[in-house]
């Protein structure tokens, strides 16, 4: 394997302080440095170079340990990858380019040539190739002590466009990189003459697509024309999207224009007074309703109701829950006649306040809503629990779909065990930025990930963490190291101009260690430094190292809708304990895959987790079951099905030539529709 680097380049790249560049020609010059590497226990290692080569042309290549000494907190330094290859078919071999960029500026350049001799097939070259660019990258981030947190793909190939034999044809290397390096992959066309301009060019067009607000590789946040989102924001629905526009399937999503008055109106007396999780005098005035309509008609105004906009060009429409249901009259207005409306509900709707108190907030609040709104919409989407469909809706026009997560998004990837060790030194930082602990990751820990709102039960997971620490000291058997710590974090609803969530985290973290809900700080006292409280970025892999490494979550949500957080939890073979709220108990079987305790029984939660924690065999046939519990119809690819069955069968209902295929509704699960015709074998649809 022979290995070239370049020592000097144009004008426009030259940075005069990398080393392998320095005393060059401005007008650029390469010469060429012959390393012989051997490969052993899938490790990459610098044998001894030519005894010709300089000092500084050593320093300058990939594979070569860095000289700097780190300590064992030490967070490893963000690397920016550009990436450039061309495939000789003539001489069955690939040329490369690796431009590394620290966030600001190129830093240098790697080139190297590999053989696809004696690989027979297409197939076994895609595969030889790819493991050789990963095991490069992968041997460089270790060697420099970097983590990879984006690959920029400017992939030429030689003019031979469509050509199958291709190597690293999109998607797979960059499947490869973001599931195996965790590195975010961008995929884009460059210009340039030489494969280090279109690396150059590719790392730099990644990096702008990053967030700035954050570091590492967390996207940017965009919204463009008409307020559409353009970026990976929205646990579900990102993937959804993204997973259309592979399928070419015509679909936009679209938000609208947030304004901090808006949001304490949807929040406080929408999602929260149907929740009944608000004050119980929490009335919607003619004024809160008035200054709502007048904001939906508003971004209406502005975005979507003009001869080109959505509203007047899609075959179906899809509003999603109560803040934008002020526009469901403007669609009916500006619409196709045969343009389909359809309303997703994912909140608790408390049909059971409803019906017992019809002049109280709950019945005031949904009757403004339904009268107003959401009836002119051609079907309801609910969660599968029946006391969410309030009983003023008509049967006929409702179907039940649960929330879903994405198996191959940050939230739920397999992590290697490097990631999972930089994530830990990110959340100990972060944990540390706030005032709060940090997390020591030789002891377990119980886990409850939330945003900071009062449905999500924080007060009852730290009295419940109390009772377990008092039951564990009162027995005398368990050593320092295996005493459980609690991790409590989470983040603010992005819609939320207020920071409402922020005021509320800091009301936990600056009351967890001193008084909450009556509870006497001494209580406390003991317990303290074991008590994690962090509000952490938006960073999925954050949470997915967090979730993974859990000895047990919780999920004490006194209202909640169908919970994700089980979903995820589960697949990754961690037992939940979790209160009898909303959708939670059709995803947790009781005994097998967690328990299911009574809303507040703080009590029965703590008994049962030091069951778990006394327990470790009964912890392990539950992680075992927990990771064969989560079925395709709580993922992404079940979610499309569906909501291409809705949209395909409500357009045909809309249209002339058409005869609808299929009656939907009855409060029926969406798949018992299109489950016989496709010989779908999942399991059964029930309702809680």
């Amino acid at each position: 394997f022979i290995y070239t680097a370049h020592g000097g380049t144009s004008s426009r790249h030259r940075h005069t302080n990398t080393p392998s560049l320095r005393n060059n020609d401005v007008s650029g010059g390469c010469f060429n440095i012959y390393i012989y590497i051997t490969y052993l226990e899938n490790e990459l290692f610098l044998l001894s170079p030519p005894p010709n080569m300089s000092t500084r042309d050593k320093l300058s290549l990939p594979f070569r340990a860095t000289v700097h000494h780190f300590a064992d907190n030490h967070i490893p330094q963000p690397a920016y990858l550009g990436l450039d290859i061309q495939v000789n078919h003539a001489h069955d071999s690939v040329k490369y380019c690796i431009c590394p960029n620290n966030g600001s500026y190129v830093s240098d350049y790697y080139m190297g040539t590999f053989s696809l001799a004696g690989h027979q097939t297409d197939a076994d070259k895609i595969r030889y190739g790819e493991q050789r660019l990963l095991d490069i990258i992968r041997g460089y981030a270790k060697a420099q002590n970097l983590k990879i947190q984006v690959v920029g793909l400017g992939l030429v190939f030689d003019g031979h466009t469509g050509d199958s034999l291709l190597l690293l044809k999109p998607p797979s290397l960059a499947a490869r990189l973001w599931l195996e390096l965790d590195g975010v992959p961008f995929i884009m066309d460059t210009k340039g003459s030489t494969l280090g301009e279109r690396a150059s060019a590719a790392v730099r067009k990644s990096i702008m697509w990053l967030s700035p607000l954050f570091p590492g590789n967390i996207p940017r946040i965009s919204v463009g024309h008409r307020h559409e989102v353009r970026t990976l924001v929205a646990l579900m629905r990102h993937a959804l999207i993204r997973l259309f526009r592979l399928l070419d399937i015509d679909a936009h999503w679209y938000v609208t224009k947030p304004k901090p008055e808006i949001f304490d109106i949807t929040k406080r007396k929408f999602h929260n007074v149907l929740q009944g999780v608000a004050p119980p005098n929490e009335y919607l005035s003619d004024a809160d309703k008035a200054l709502f309509e007048a904001w939906s008609a508003d971004n209406v105004k502005r975005y979507w109701g003009d001869a080109d906009g959505p509203f007047r060009n899609s075959d179906v429409i899809i509003i999603d829950d109560p803040q934008v249901t002020g526009l469901i009259p403007h669609i009916k207005r500006l619409a196709r006649s045969n343009t389909k409306l359809i309303y997703r509900s994912h909140i608790e709707i408390r049909a059971d306040l409803i019906r017992e108190s019809p002049e109280g907030p709950q019945a005031t609040t949904w009757g403004y809503l339904w009268n107003s709104f959401v009836r002119h919409a051609d079907l309801f989407v609910s969660h599968p629990v029946t006391n969410f469909i309030p009983d003023d809706l008509p049967r006929d026009r409702v179907v039940l779909m649960p929330a879903t997560t994405d198996p191959l998004d940050g939230l739920n990837k397999e992590m290697a065990e490097r990631d999972m060790t930089y994530y830990r030194l990110v959340f100990n930082r972060v944990c540390s930025d706030q005032g709060s602990k940090s997390v020591n990751w030789d002891r377990p820990y119980i886990v409850q990930i939330a945003r900071f709102d009062p449905s999500k039960g924080i007060e009852d997971v730290l009295k419940s963490y109390r009772i377990l620490r008092e039951k564990i000291a009162s027995v005398g058997n368990f050593s320092e190291i295996d005493i459980p710590q609690l991790v409590v974090c989470g983040h603010g609803s992005m819609d939320d101009p207020g920071n409402l969530s922020h005021i509320f985290f800091g009301y936990f973290a600056s009351r967890s260690h001193s008084d909450i809900s009556h509870i006497k700080s001494d209580q406390f006292a003991d317990i303290n430094a074991d008590i994690i409280i962090a509000r952490v970025p938006p960073c999925d892999q954050l949470l997915n190292m967090i979730l993974r490494g859990a000895y047990v979550a919780l999920q004490l949500s006194h209202r909640e809708g169908f919970e994700v957080k089980v979903t995820e939890a589960l697949a990754k073979g961690v037992p939940v304990i979790a209160y009898q709220a909303g959708g939670i108990p059709l995803q947790i079987q009781h005994g097998r895959t967690g328990y299911l305790v009574p809303v507040g029984d703080t009590s029965n939660v703590a008994s049962l987790l030091f069951e778990l924690f006394s327990n470790g065999e009964l912890r392990e046939r539950m992680s075992i079951a927990a990771k064969e519990t989560p079925t395709e119809e709580y993922w992404t690819v079940v979610n499309a099905i569906n909501w291409l069955f809705l949209s395909n069968t409500l357009a045909a209902e809309g249209s002339e030539d058409c005869k609808p295929r299929v009656r939907i509704g009855d409060g029926k699960w969406v798949k018992e529709f299109w489950r016989d015709g496709a010989n779908y074998s999942g399991p059964q649809p029930t309702t809680n």
